[in-house]
């Protein structure tokens, strides 16, 4: 069984996280329909983080000319 990370909002509107263990995604996402919770994020647990992108307008040709 794997353990995912999930936000969701209630019929009231009311948002709302947690974990929740279940087998496959789309057996995460049907337990937490029956508990009245519509989706809006539902990652495995522990692959949350990312590294920080560099941005830029990268290199133009003066810059590459010597």
């Amino acid at each position: 069984m794997a353990t995912f990370v999930w936000k969701g909002r209630t019929l009231g509107g009311e948002m709302q996280s947690g974990e929740l263990d279940a087998g496959k995604r789309e057996e995460a996402i049907e337990l937490l329909r029956k508990r009245k919770i519509m989706v809006t994020a539902l990652n495995p647990k522990g692959t949350g983080f990312a590294l920080p992108k560099f941005g830029g307008t990268g290199i133009g040709t003066k810059d590459l000319a010597i």
